[in-house]
């Protein structure tokens, strides 16, 4: 085959995303156009969507290239992870320093599920992808967990915390790490 694409990425569940003239779409494994180039981005499947970019926006679309999510985002969302997606939107703050005006960017994240719906509405300035149940998000420049309901399960408490992996999550206070267990799972199985 002889080169036609500007860009190609690799395979995610059977479609690579290719960039020709300026615009995005998928080809299949065999190589042949599975989703026309229209797209001004266009990220890898993840659960059996795709986030792109459209008019400035991003939105999700299926693998037949229909738009299940429309564009409505601000940055692209995280892939999905546990039938959520984590998004943000963008704010802006004015605040006064040494009698100047200064504009501020402010980004707040929520989650959306593979229809659109958003069930948590953006309040986080940090989070991360859910895992196992659990997602890890900043108050008040601490961090905790929730649930896919938005529920506190573990307080805000920490400085920093990562995504639970294999039922642990490595979260630090002061400059101590260390790992807590997922707390869901305990339930579950009854530990």
């Amino acid at each position: 085959m002889e080169p036609l694409y500007d860009h190609i990425d690799d395979f995610h569940e059977g479609l690579a995303s290719f960039r020709i003239e300026g615009k995005w779409g998928y080809i299949d494994q065999e190589l042949n156009i599975a989703i026309d180039a229209q797209f001004d981005a266009a990220l890898d499947f993840s659960e059996g969507l795709a986030c792109v970019l459209h008019n400035y926006k991003w939105g999700f679309i299926n693998r037949q290239g229909l738009m299940i999510i429309k564009p409505q985002f601000d940055e692209f969302p995280d892939d999905f992870s546990d039938g959520l997606t984590m998004f943000a939107v963008k704010d802006w703050e004015t605040v006064i320093i040494n009698k100047h005006e200064i504009i501020s960017e402010i980004k707040m994240f929520g989650f959306a599920d593979g229809e659109g719906n958003i069930v948590i509405k953006p309040q986080y300035l940090h989070a991360q992808a859910f895992s196992e149940g659990l997602a890890a998000v900043s108050v008040n420049w601490k961090s905790g967990f929730i649930d896919k309901k938005g529920e506190m399960i573990i307080d805000p408490v920490f400085d920093n915390a990562f995504s639970f992996r294999n039922r642990k999550a490595l979260v630090c206070i002061g400059n101590k790490w260390g790992f807590i267990k997922n707390p869901l799972f305990l339930r579950n199985i009854g530990e």
